[in-house]
């Protein structure tokens, strides 16, 4: 994705990166909560 200036386009990757950094974050307090909750949490999310 090209913005046209090198300053534009370092933002946008920053923003990316910290989006990404973001949703490992919050994958990880869920993968905690499952855990600590997974009877409630898999019948929650059963299929079907």
């Amino acid at each position: 994705m090209k913005f046209g200036n090198e300053a534009g386009e370092r933002h946008a990757q920053s923003r990316v990166l910290e989006f990404k950094r973001n949703l490992l974050l919050l994958m990880d307090e869920l993968k905690k909560y499952k855990h600590q909750n997974s009877k409630r949490f898999d019948e929650f999310f059963s299929v079907g």
